[in-house]
């Protein structure tokens, strides 16, 4: 036997919950709305002739820097360019060192300790990249036992 004041309360547990699935849609369809208004960028920056940076990063419709998809350290090679050190934030921000030229998908994975918003991790990567570019260009020739030019 329900009393009035359980029935009541049954019908406020039962509006909420019909307002918390209202609210989910609607935080559905905003994120969808999100995704369909999200654009990717694909920038770079020359080195040298023969070195340059290349990034890709994904934007909001209010150009906030929302996801960093790749940023690259590529060389020319054998004419075509090499990437031998990428950053993505796949799983985590984390950065691929390539190895060899024979093998390029075998490459060291290394997770990085670093937190930020988006736009701050790819300000640090294309920084990092910039101040260490030529240790990494020594250091893959070194590894594959080619001259550099």
């Amino acid at each position: 036997m329900l009393r009035d004041t359980d029935a009541s309360g049954i019908a406020a547990f039962t509006m909420g919950i019909k307002q918390k699935k209202i609210r989910s849609k609607r935080n559905y369809y905003k994120q969808l709305k999100r995704r369909a208004s999200t654009q990717e960028i694909k920038a770079g920056i020359p080195l040298s002739p023969e070195d340059r940076i290349t990034y890709v990063y994904k934007q909001d419709d209010k150009y906030k820097i929302i996801d960093v998809t790749d940023v690259s350290y590529e060389i020319f090679l054998n004419q075509k360019w090499v990437t031998i050190l990428r950053y993505d934030n796949a799983h985590g921000f984390h950065r691929h060192l390539i190895g060899s030229i024979s093998h390029p998908e075998a490459d060291v994975v290394t997770p990085l300790n670093i937190s930020g918003q988006s736009e701050s991790l790819l300000r640090w990567a294309i920084e990092d990249i910039k101040v260490n570019w030529w240790y990494h260009r020594a250091a893959y020739f070194k590894r594959n036992n080619l001259t550099d030019s």
